[in-house]
């Protein structure tokens, strides 16, 4: 697969702009001025798929004031009632300066199997048939919910995590099952919000106790003479049939690195990968 195949599948996550996202983020909230340089330099590479949510803060509106041209947004709500989704929609649009939205994930995916689950589902393909979302789907961690979920519902998108520390879409078998399916698939976390590219030395205390795993990690890394990021990259990109990889970075010269070793470098399969460990690999664990 040629450099520009992969540049095409990736999917710049927003979350820095609208707040200090991230346990690598040393930089705090993206400035309006460094994310615009992020755009277009994603432009600049025909990147044109935008991950953000109606609570990053101010990320949508600075996506919206761009004047970056066809624009694909993958866009995440929170609702908390049937009640929140027309307004929140709504307000998506106008922030995002859009018509329409390639994508709207459910962001607290766990609200599809309570009582108003299904009602909820029937009013986002309202919008859907409106031609106001081209697909519905959810933004999920645990891969015991989303089986549910996707049993249950006819989605047409999910984005998952998966890195080196974080197999669970094929180990578990989903992944097999969302292709049965026909459903889009998005990752996400690739680089763990950053804690795989950290130096040993500065993980956070919070997450000392993992160090030996971290460590095992890096020194992989050192001993085949690639660095993290590559190795990161290697494993997201060779698993097949993904159809964009989400990426979160804090200014342009994040987006750039990138950049280099997708056009610079070959894809190869990754060869390190370690068992699953809640605590590790979802950040709702770390707070």
């Amino acid at each position: 697969m040629k450099s520009q195949s992969h540049i095409k599948k990736i999917c710049i996550g927003t979350a820095q702009f609208g707040s200090k996202y991230g346990i690598s983020n040393l930089y705090g909230k993206t400035k309006r001025a460094e994310a615009k340089k992020i755009i277009h330099l994603a432009k600049l590479n025909q990147i044109n798929f935008f991950d953000t949510a109606n609570d990053y803060g101010e990320s949508q509106k600075i996506i919206g004031s761009s004047n970056s041209k066809n624009k694909k947004i993958v866009s995440k709500i929170k609702l908390k009632s049937i009640k929140d989704i027309d307004n929140t929609i709504k307000k998506s649009l106008d922030d995002l300066n859009v018509k329409k939205i390639y994508a709207l994930l459910i962001h607290n995916p766990e609200i599809l199997l309570k009582k108003n689950g299904k009602k909820i589902f029937k009013i986002l393909v309202k919008y859907k048939k409106k031609k106001l979302i081209k697909k519905i789907g959810v933004s999920e961690y645990s891969e015991k919910r989303l089986i549910a979920i996707i049993r249950k519902f006819n989605i047409d998108i999910i984005s998952f995590p998966y890195n080196p520390f974080d197999n669970r879409l094929v180990t578990s078998g989903i992944f097999k099952e969302l292709k049965r399916k026909n459903i889009e698939i998005h990752i996400r976390s690739i680089f763990l919000q950053g804690l795989l590219l950290i130096k040993s030395k500065n993980i956070p205390k919070k997450l000392k106790k993992w160090s030996n795993l971290l460590d095992h990690f890096e020194n992989f890394s050192k001993k085949n003479s690639v660095s993290k990021i590559k190795l990161c990259l290697d494993h997201a990109f060779s698993l097949k049939g993904i159809k964009k990889i989400t990426i979160g970075v804090q200014n342009h010269s994040q987006l750039k690195e990138i950049l280099y070793y997708l056009k610079k470098t070959k894809i190869k399969k990754e060869k390190f990968t370690y068992k699953y460990i809640p605590q590790l690999c979802n950040p709702l664990a770390w707070l």
